[in-house]
Order: C-alpha cells, then sequence, then structure tokens
C-alpha cells in the first residue's frame, strides 16, 4: 500500500514537473508568410528574362509557404514548403539585403561558413566545398524538387536574414557559373521578411 502511494506521488510529481515545463514561454516569435512571385511588374525583364523552354504561366506554378522562428538570442529558423516546381528543377535560396532594382544586392540564403568573410563580394564563390554546384550535390542553398515538383528545405541561421527572400531556377542544373536570363532565372518565388528592428 506505502509502494503504491509512493507510486502515485511519484507520477504527480512527474506530471507536475511536465506540466510546468510545457507552461513555460517559447523563447522565439513565429512567422508564416505565403510565397509569392516578385510584386514588381518589371522585376524578370531587369533581371534578363524569362526560361525560353517555359511561359511565365509554367514558371509562376510554384505556390508555398515559409515559416521563420525567431529566436531571442539572433538565430533564425526558416521552414519552406513549396509545390509546383518542375519536377527535378533545381532551385537556390537567396537573401535579398538590398532589393532596390537599380543597387540590388544577394547572397545564399544560408550561414555564412567558417572562414569566410561574410563582407565579401559574392563570398559563397570563395567556398571550399561543393566546387561545381552539379546534380550530384548543391550546398548548402541549394535544392532539386522531386518527381511530384515538391520540396521542404529548412535554413538554420545564427543571424537574422535581410529584407527580401527570392527563389532561383537552375535551367542547367547547376548551380554556380551560370548567367542570369541564360540558364539562371531569379524570382520563382518572393516573400517580404518581417521588419526585424520593429518585431525586437
Amino acid at each position: 500500500m506505502h509502494a503504491i502511494a509512493r507510486n502515485l506521488a511519484g507520477l504527480a510529481l512527474l506530471i507536475t514537473s511536465f506540466t510546468s515545463v510545457q507552461a513555460q514561454p517559447a523563447n522565439f516569435s513565429v512567422h508564416r508568410l505565403e510565397l509569392l512571385r516578385p510584386p514588381q511588374a518589371e522585376f524578370h525583364e531587369r533581371m534578363g528574362g524569362w526560361p525560353t523552354e517555359l511561359s511565365p504561366r509554367t514558371f509562376h506554378a510554384a505556390r508555398g509557404t515559409l515559416t521563420i522562428y525567431a529566436h531571442e538570442d539572433g538565430r533564425t529558423d526558416l521552414v519552406f514548403d513549396v509545390q509546383g516546381l518542375l519536377p527535378y528543377g533545381v532551385y537556390t535560396l537567396w537573401d535579398v539585403v538590398d532589393p532596390n532594382l537599380d543597387t540590388f544586392k544577394d547572397r545564399p540564403l544560408m550561414n555564412v561558413p567558417a572562414g569566410v568573410d561574410p563582407n565579401r563580394s559574392h563570398w559563397w564563390n570563395y567556398m571550399e566545398f561543393d566546387l561545381h554546384g552539379g546534380p550530384e550535390g548543391f550546398g548548402p542553398f541549394g535544392f532539386m524538387a522531386d518527381q511530384d515538383g515538391r520540396a521542404r528545405v529548412t535554413v538554420n541561421l545564427d543571424h537574422r536574414p535581410g529584407r527580401e527572400f527570392l527563389l532561383d531556377y537552375h535551367a542547367d542544373g547547376y548551380i554556380r557559373g551560370g548567367e542570369k536570363g541564360k540558364t539562371v532565372f531569379p524570382g520563382v518565388l518572393w516573400a517580404r521578411f518581417p521588419d526585424w528592428e520593429a518585431s525586437s
């Protein structure tokens, strides 16, 4: 009888402990964004044009969502759920730090690798891994859609991303060395990141 009472008391303590852990406030905020086509009418013309083998409707058939977990310590987790991509199409994720089309500046949406100067222009060209960016490996900012044109990609940043997100399509299947409007076509999908300063 004493053993049963002790077990019940232990179970009650365990339930109380579990409940108190569950009741603690989360140390992150959650943002959910719909992924859309770029809002500027002239975006594709300014970025080199459309793929000749695809209609604008096919190019923009993709849709999806981005769920952002913004941790209080500055880390940011991004979860992309996309469908309507080209089956087995190769894509890259981009962090737009200056969305003005006259002074446009972006960088791969990924953690800056150790030993790379994040202020160096096109620092991703100087990374030692994934030198060719071909079908055998796309590095941490590229991926291939599955046979149904779906993809789920998670990016874990140690910082907040910039102003906007862009998804680029690589018609030749390689994520490096392509020319915009020839093999690289920016803006399959777009989203505006939250105003981090206002939300902090």
